[in-house]
């Protein structure tokens, strides 16, 4: 029976009076019967003539678990804050002793991470090239017109802080933005672009390097090497492109044999038909090739279809109305400071990481599932959703910014059906939103259409703006050539008396 019993004392030393309350409850032995068990709750109480150190003091707080992770996490989360602020003081203070200096090597660095840079070497378009003009015609209107954009914005902001009362502190720093982003803008360059010398499709804009918009060369006409789609349409003699493969044998159909390469190469070749051999019946592409430099002898190959290429030619900026489109699209994410806002997002992102490994024991099976799968699911559920968001908000400004320019903006959304159907053609598929930075060009191009209305008015108000400045510029010639008229005719009619 001594086993069954719960004995607990508790006393404190130096105790004039102790009260010891005893209670009593059934504890079950057997199921026929209950055994009443004594369980004494001894607690002492402090008397008027206790020592002062038998009192609670506020260091014992550290005796409670919860208290001291709680401090753990926020030590944590202080040095992870001082650490970004620290790191931000450092390159402030390198960019501050070699304003030029730093700037050049930040756009070599961006050009090395996009892999334009070779040998130290800029591989980027000069300015007599095609691409670099047509961007020039069109960046200038669109530089100005973002500039007005944000003219715009700001109006709309203090026209929001007079109607509201209270928390004006988060329109405050909405309008201190965007009179930085315009002071910005207006030091931005016509020039202020360049042109990489590269055949993918993209343009973008980063804090590191601002007044710089990065174009690649393959939104204008570019030639592509893609899959075939049906081999029944090509004509005899069409240029294609064949890979072949390291210690892969190829068959001749022209003598029968068999051939291997040594190294794996991209051959330039012409196409002679398709066939099915006993190797492969469900047929191959045969195409002549040279056999070698130097040597004008053709042989045949039969290549499998998915080592076949043909060669395209496609612009995904067509017009200029698309590619103000693009340029518009870039200036918005100057315009909302996108690029400063991911800085800090995935600076927060790394501290939550921090703090919940501090607070995680790793050694333990679930803390370390939740430890890896922590990383994912920050990127899906906040980095992710936040990038997309911002490229919706960077189409909706950049269609108002192409509009204000002059540009039709039911012309400037097709540039996301081009880009969609020069993904598809090579076989890039994004999936659906929640994998993606960008959402999928149907859903862009279906908000684009939907803000196409609204935006029509804006557009049609620039284009009478443009045509009343020509009317003003014109104005002085019509004067001028009415005068020289007049003039004329009475020289005329005084040498006439």
């Amino acid at each position: 029976m001594l086993g069954h019993l719960l004995w607990r004392r508790v006393a404190r030393q130096r105790c004039s009076a102790k009260t010891v309350i005893c209670s009593t409850m059934p504890l079950p032995i057997r199921p026929s019967f209950t055994l009443q068990v004594a369980r004494w709750n001894a607690t002492a109480s402090v008397g008027n003539n206790a020592a002062p150190d038998s009192q609670w003091q506020w260091w014992q707080i550290w005796k409670y678990r919860r208290v001291r992770l709680l401090l753990r996490a926020l030590r944590v989360g202080f040095v992870s804050v001082t650490l970004f602020q620290l790191g931000m003081q450092a390159g402030l203070q390198s960019y501050a002793q070699d304003p030029s200096g730093q700037r050049q090597n930040m756009i070599k660095e961006v050009l090395a991470q996009h892999g334009s840079l070779k040998d130290g070497v800029p591989q980027v378009r000069s300015k007599d090239s095609p691409e670099v003009k047509r961007v020039q015609r069109v960046f200038s209107r669109i530089l100005a017109s973002a500039i007005e954009e944000t003219r715009h914005l700001e109006r709309e902001l203090e026209r929001a802080q007079s109607e509201k009362e209270k928390d004006k502190t988060d329109l405050d720093d909405k309008i201190t933005s965007l009179r930085q982003v315009r002071r910005l803008l207006k030091c931005w360059p016509n020039d202020g672009f360049l042109v990489l010398d590269r055949d993918d499709p993209n343009a973008f804009v980063t804090p590191l390097v601002p007044g710089i918009i990065f174009v690649h060369r393959g939104l204008f006409d570019t030639e592509h090497a893609v899959p075939v789609a049906d081999f029944g349409k090509l004509e005899k003699g069409a240029k294609l492109f064949i890979r072949v493969k390291e210690g892969v044998k190829y068959f001749r159909p022209d003598n029968g044999t068999w051939v291997t390469f040594k190294n794996n190469n991209l051959f330039k070749c012409w196409y002679v038909g398709f066939q099915q051999f006993k190797h492969d019946p469900s047929g191959q592409c045969v195409v002549k090739v040279s056999r070698g430099f130097g040597r004008k002898e053709l042989i045949e190959l039969s290549i499998p279809v998915e080592d076949v290429r043909m060669e395209w030619t496609y612009s995904v900026c067509e017009t200029d109305e698309q590619l103000a489109m693009l340029l518009g699209h870039e200036m918005s994410h100057v315009v909302h400071g996108h690029g400063k806002d991911a800085t800090y997002l995935k600076a927060i992102i790394l501290g939550v990481q921090l703090v919940l490994l501090s607070l995680l024991d790793v050694t333990g099976f679930i803390s370390m599932l939740a430890v890896l799968g922590m990383a994912p699911a920050l990127k899906y559920t906040v980095e992710l959703p936040f990038s997309r968001e911002h490229e919706f908000d960077a189409d909706a400004t950049g269609l108002r910014i192409a509009a204000r320019a002059g540009y039709d903006p039911h012309d400037a959304s097709g540039f996301f059906q081009r880009m969609g159907c020069f993904s598809h053609t090579h076989g890039y598929h994004q999936g659906r939103n929640w994998n993606s930075t960008h959402p999928t060009h149907e859903d862009r191009v279906k908000r684009l259409q939907e803000l196409e209305a609204d935006v029509k008015e804006q557009y049609r108000i620039s284009k009478t703006q443009e045509l009343g400045s020509g009317s003003q510029r014109l104005l002085p010639y019509s004067v001028a050539g009415f005068a020289a008229t007049l003039i004329t005719i009475a020289a005329v009619a005084g040498f006439a008396l």
